[in-house]
């Protein structure tokens, strides 16, 4: 009886931990794959990166592959990065006090569940393996993004946790398409306090 009782206890404690957060965890990394489809040619260009993230403000998003980049922001300050193509050239940082990225908005956004209720965007049904996610003003107007669409995955009925799902497109006002393929999502429990810090390397113009 009193095993039982530790196991009903055990259950209802891991429930709580896990089930009582919202769409995505306050803090995670996941390992991506950028898609990015012109409206004009239509065509595809895939990128390779990671994405590491805190509530609130706070991210670290790297692209690798041909066209590198790297944005950093917290609540007080961002950086956008673009290395030399060649070494020994002058890399390129854009600093500003006021971050308004607007992936890092959509992530802040879906720290909270998937309901009606969510102030940021109204939610569409399932439809073909989609779930639609309209950003209301309050949202749109400091972003270049119209609306999110979650690729969810085969069998999933109803999106509650990231983890059902497999990728998130960003639909621009200029009606260009964003597709970042989730590979390895995984919970974070603490970064270091510096981690959402950009750190200027030598020969890089700073521009603000």
């Amino acid at each position: 009886m009193f095993f039982q009782k530790i196991f009903l206890v055990s259950i209802f404690l891991f429930q709580g931990s896990v089930f009582s957060r919202g769409f995505l965890p306050n803090k995670f990394k996941v390992e991506i794959e950028q898609v990015f489809v012109s409206k004009v040619s239509n065509r595809k260009k895939v990128s390779p990166g990671m994405i590491y993230y805190q509530f609130p403000q706070s991210i670290n998003f790297k692209i690798n592959g041909n066209s590198p980049i790297q944005f950093i922001s917290n609540a007080q300050r961002s950086w956008f990065y673009r290395p030399p193509f060649i070494e020994g050239e002058q890399g390129q940082v854009t600093i500003k006090d006021t971050p308004k990225f607007g992936l890092l908005k959509i992530f802040d956004s879906l720290t909270k569940d998937l309901s009606k209720k969510n102030p940021h965007f109204s939610i569409k049904k399932i439809k073909d393996g989609i779930v639609t996610l309209e950003l209301k003003e309050n949202v749109k107007k400091d972003i270049d993004i119209e609306s999110v669409e979650l690729k969810v995955k085969k069998g999933i009925k109803r999106l509650q946790f990231v983890e059902q799902m497999e990728s998130m497109i960003l639909v621009k006002k200029s009606k260009n398409r964003v597709n970042i393929v989730f590979k390895k999502f995984e919970e974070v429990k603490k970064f270091k306090k510096d981690y959402f810090i950009f750190k200027v390397p030598k020969n890089t113009v700073k521009k603000y």
